[in-house]
């Protein structure tokens, strides 16, 4: 190699180094009212039965050469620096600096639910319930009315409960009885929960944790209650459905068409309450 060469290509990859580090400098949060449907555009696919059974999670052996593959192909090789870039711009620390300056209000949730010819899709994604059964959210989604609550931290778990307290009542409907005033007031309507995991050390305490998850989850719950790998929803699509920040918690209505209807995070005002409950009575009676 001559030194001209190697003197270009040392100045190509400082270029690079420098505007990979302008790319990731995470911008100001600014917490924004959504006023339109969020998700995708388009319905996700529903994996047939046989398939979803015989779903095996790819080795690291495997997992290494398609990685290692990838390296070769530019478009996937740009597409992969793009999305490091952005998992780094809004990683971590971002995500618990933004959620303890907004208290995890990390959007203001819209004043009345969408019409289902406007609203958007929930992604499909490959779930495990606290009976180690696995299924897909689109399937989950076509049996009732879904409160969906989202969390990847304990935080995230426990800010989101009051969403659930009943109007005029000292119960919850994620406790026992109050799970059953919600199957007697709707008959169409289900909670599900949805734990984001990492891979990875926090991904096996995680797993070392679902025994002490199935003693406080009521039993009604169990095959409501599901963990998913955090890769399988990627920063583009969490962008999609305004889920920005892995520290607060999220609650979803999702119709019987896996439509987001509304949306919401944080600890719930009286206001965000009162407009979840309605959207749930409004979506349950179409």
């Amino acid at each position: 190699m001559s030194v001209r060469h190697f003197s270009t290509s040392k100045a190509s990859f400082i270029f690079k180094l420098g505007s990979t580090l302008n790319n990731i400098k995470p911008e100001p949060f600014k917490v924004v009212q959504v006023t339109k449907p969020v998700g995708l555009f388009t319905k996700p696919e529903i994996f047939p039965l046989a398939q979803l059974n015989n779903h095996k999670s790819p080795s690291k052996t495997s997992e290494f050469w398609a990685e290692f593959k990838s390296l070769f192909n530019k478009e996937k090789r740009e597409a992969k620096r793009l999305e490091l870039e952005e998992e780094m711009r809004k990683g971590g620390l971002y995500d618990m600096h933004t959620y303890r300056v907004t208290k995890g209000k990390v959007f203001l949730s819209p004043i009345s639910y969408f019409k289902e010819s406007k609203s958007l899709y929930f992604p499909n994604l490959v779930v495990t319930n606290l009976k180690n059964e696995t299924s897909q959210l689109g399937d989950v989604f076509k049996n009732k009315v879904t409160v969906l609550k989202i969390h990847s931290t304990q935080e995230g778990f426990d800010i989101t409960k009051e969403y659930f307290n009943i109007k005029n009542s000292t119960e919850n409907y994620l406790t026992e009885s109050g799970y059953q005033i919600l199957n007697q007031e709707f008959d169409n309507v289900q909670i599900a929960e949805l734990n984001l995991v990492e891979n990875g050390l926090k991904g096996l305490i995680s797993k070392l944790s679902l025994g002490h998850l199935r003693k406080i989850i009521p039993d009604s719950r169990h095959d409501s209650y599901f963990s998913a790998k955090r890769s399988l929803l990627p920063m583009r699509l969490r962008e999609d459905i305004f889920l920005r920040n892995l520290y607060t918690g999220y609650v979803y209505v999702v119709d019987q068409e896996g439509k987001i209807r509304w949306l919401g995070c944080g600890k719930p005002t009286e206001k965000d309450h009162e407009m979840l409950w309605k959207a749930v009575k409004g979506v349950s009676a179409e």
